[in-house]
């Protein structure tokens, strides 16, 4: 996951949906922070092979931290996502390949 303050991290994707997701982090996220999140969707999800997916969009709502791990639930509404090709590449966090197709939300 990448902001514009933060370097590129972990996080657990907790729900998702095609208007956005849930994911449980240690960054302390504030609402409206834009964000962008690459992710790979199971086969068992897809019926078919991964594929890395980029996210883009903005934090909805936060959860107080969780005072034993200090992590957090934090929701993303998407406002874009792309399905990466083969011959994409994610190198710190920037998309290399210049035919990436996109969808609108």
């Amino acid at each position: 996951m990448d902001t514009s303050q933060a370097p590129s991290q972990r996080a657990e994707t907790a729900d998702i949906s095609k208007s956005g997701l849930r994911i449980i982090c240690d960054l302390p996220l504030a609402i409206g922070t834009p964000v962008e999140i690459f992710l790979r969707m199971p086969e068992e999800v897809m019926g078919e092979p991964p594929h890395e997916w980029c996210c883009r969009g903005r934090v909805v709502r936060v959860s107080e931290a969780d005072p034993q791990n200090a992590t957090r639930a934090i929701a993303v509404k998407f406002h874009y996502y792309e399905v990466l090709h083969k011959d994409t590449e994610v190198v710190g966090g920037t998309l290399i390949d210049a035919a990436q197709r996109g969808r609108r939300l």
